[in-house]
């Protein structure tokens, strides 16, 4: 495991053994009903519905910064949304979510 910029980052991987397979799913972080507002909890996989703007998505009362990578199309503005798969980020000292499906 190496850190790039405050990011782990998996270089190899070997496989010991095989047990049953698990859901990842079940760990992902509910945006909606946790407070995904902490340091802690970044660099977690979260998932979250609500309304996206242009550059933010409000859900609860609250907004967070979206970040879309080149190769994902970014929704029409005032768009109710869900984000199946986003990491967590924090840039500078603000919270963020980069859009992975």
């Amino acid at each position: 495991i190496k850190d790039y910029y405050g990011t782990k980052e998996i270089t190899s991987l070997e496989i010991l053994r095989q047990t049953n397979l698990i859901n990842p799913k079940q760990f992902y972080v509910n945006g909606n009903t946790k407070n995904i507002f902490q340091d802690n909890k970044i660099n977690e996989i979260i998932f979250i519905k609500g309304r996206y703007d242009g550059k933010y998505l409000h859900f609860n009362h609250k907004k967070i910064r979206l970040y879309f990578p080149k190769n994902i199309k970014k929704p029409p503005k005032n768009s109710y949304i869900f984000i199946k798969k986003g990491i967590l980020k924090k840039y500078k000292n603000s919270f963020e979510i980069v859009v992975l499906q």
